[in-house]
């Protein structure tokens, strides 16, 4: 007499992991992560990010950083994959002394960077060209000028720096 016994072997299946495109970034820029959908994340490494345990982590890195992503599903299995973060530094400018003026007179405005596509100069009051990068300036008032300057890369400074225009009477 024989006897015979099955025993059934599930196979589930594998997440998809995917851990978003690789980005490039000024340093100190603000970064989010954006992973596939499953039921578990693992990012590593964990810091700087907000929360190593979600999709979406986001962060601002110091330097250029590979992820992994661990994604699994309701059934314990996992998947696996990576982003690159590359950091460029940020952009090298320079812009003009302050300058002082008699009320009507005009003042040169300057920015320079390194691979700048485009400048904007805030805010516009008596500026010939906001969107240049040495725009003329007849402010009516002492006036303080913040350039935003662009680069190659698409990478955006904000600059701290100001051109401080002061108009002076005899």
């Amino acid at each position: 007499v024989s006897q015979s016994r099955y025993h059934s072997v599930n196979v589930w299946p594998n997440p998809n992991a995917a851990a978003g495109s690789d980005q490039t970034v000024c340093i100190g820029s603000f970064v989010q992560l954006q992973g596939s959908v499953g039921q578990t994340y693992q990012w590593s490494p964990a810091a700087p990010l907000n929360n190593d345990t979600i999709y979406n982590p986001v962060g601002v890195l110091t330097s250029t950083t590979t992820f992994t992503l661990i994604v699994g599903n309701q059934y314990g299995c996992t998947d696996q994959d990576q982003v690159t973060i590359t950091m460029l530094p940020a952009p090298a400018y320079s812009v003009g002394t302050d300058t002082l003026i008699c009320p009507g007179g005009t003042a040169q405005l300057f920015a320079t960077a390194v691979g700048a596509i485009s400048y904007v100069w805030n805010p516009i009051t008596g500026l010939s060209n906001p969107f240049i990068a040495n725009p003329t300036a007849t402010p009516p008032f002492t006036q303080f000028y913040t350039v935003s300057i662009t680069t190659y890369k698409h990478i955006q400074t904000h600059t701290n720096t100001y051109k401080h225009i002061q108009t002076h009477t005899n």
